[in-house]
């Protein structure tokens, strides 16, 4: 098996399978429970046991809430308002995944028998550059997660607060504060780690899928522009060629399909999330915050907006380079084909014009022209609660 590191680093294998990063992607969400027919006691067990922890983690989090208020200040509110908003839809966002699981499992076949398409050095290379590139973002994307984890759980030791203030009820038990408190906190870093882990693998897995898509497509696309360029082939094993590029791109759309039905709930969500979030982060930051909780709660706010950048950015991108493709499909050497590869090329090109994107719920497109509306909503209403 090949290194993490040499992949980090572009030292992919030549015969790299698109289906890498997919396989290393079910294989995490396996790890934290999420899979949907476990096989033997053990693997049934582990799953139980994880199904708990997310169905206590709304209850518990809102009384942790509750029980804060005592104490806190209306700054400490808000900001612990975030962070319990945040584990109560990580919760939702994992039975939608749990649901679907079966669809992403799917895509795996599709692909790999695109990848059989592409032989030449060239093409293997392109493939190879695009696990690369997967996997730095698994890479980059884990260090922002866990980064900001291990700061929350740092800092709490060293102001003496629990990092999450979620409720254990077992605990109130103990008397000694020191305890108590460590108590506590060796709990939330075990349970602050599970649910980062989640809410890490629910906003990586439509970036990774989209990545892949956008290779395929440039592939597509440049073997579409060799087609008739050959002077030695036939024009039977051209218009072979010519329905295969075909079929690669009803391929693509099936799995454009199938990965768009889990990410149109889970990213609708997060797109809530985020949007209540930043709402919060406005009203923190123009009303209540001091000079130091500004710098945090800016901190909090980018730190936000980074979960779905990722996805946004890769679905416009993909959006981009799937618009091109009726151009590529015009400027092949379409008169070297027969007269039924022509008629071929014209039903290509009307079917290469639908677009390829992702859309939330029916209700908007997935892109980073919502990602900015987004914000723009956000800093109007904040905005608005200080004229007020």
């Amino acid at each position: 098996m090949q290194k993490f590191s040499d992949v980090l680093y572009g030292r992919v294998e030549s015969d790299c399978d698109t289906n890498k990063p997919f396989k290393t992607l079910l294989h995490l969400y396996g790890l934290i429970g999420i899979k949907p027919k476990p096989k033997g006691f053990l693997p049934t067990l582990h799953m139980v046991i994880v199904w708990m922890a997310f169905g206590f983690t709304p209850l518990l989090s809102i009384v942790g809430f509750i029980r804060f208020q005592k104490t806190a200040t209306i700054t400490e509110s808000l900001t612990r308002l975030q962070a319990v908003i945040n584990a109560i839809f990580i919760v939702v966002k994992s039975l939608v995944v749990l649901v679907n699981l079966k669809r992403l499992e799917n895509v795996e076949p599709v692909m790999k028998s695109l990848d059989e398409r592409y032989n030449t050095t060239q093409e293997r290379q392109q493939i190879s550059d695009c696990v690369a590139a997967c996997t730095r973002l698994y890479a980059s994307m884990g260090c922002l997660y866990y980064s900001y984890g291990t700061l929350s759980i740092l800092s709490a030791l060293i102001s003496h607060k629990q990092p999450f203030g979620v409720w254990y009820p077992f605990l109130d038990l103990i008397s000694n504060p020191t305890i108590y408190f460590y108590t506590c906190l060796l709990l939330e870093a075990c349970y602050g780690y599970f649910l980062l882990a989640a809410q890490y693998l629910h906003d990586i897995y439509p970036t990774l899928y989209m990545r892949t898509l956008r290779t395929q497509i440039q592939l597509l696309r440049a073997r579409i522009s060799r087609l008739g360029e050959d002077p030695d082939m036939s024009d039977k094993e051209n218009h072979k060629e010519l329905v295969e590029c075909i079929d690669t791109h009803q391929k693509i759309l099936q799995v454009v399909d199938m990965v768009g039905s889990v990410c149109s709930p889970t990213i609708f969500i997060q797109f809530s999330v985020v949007a209540i979030v930043h709402c919060i982060c406005m009203v923190n930051l123009f009303i209540f915050a001091d000079t130091i909780n500004k710098v945090i709660t800016i901190l909090y706010y980018a730190t936000v907006g980074m979960q779905i950048l990722p996805t946004c950015y890769e679905a416009s991108t993909l959006e981009m380079e799937s618009s091109k493709l009726p151009d590529s499909i015009f400027h092949c050497n379409w008169l070297a084909l027969d007269k039924r590869g022509r008629r071929l090329i014209t039903f290509f090109i009307q079917r290469a014009q639908v677009e390829v994107s992702f859309v939330a719920i029916q209700m908007f497109e997935i892109n980073l022209r919502t990602y900015v509306a987004i914000f723009e909503e956000a800093f109007t209403y904040g905005k608005s609660f200080t004229v007020h």
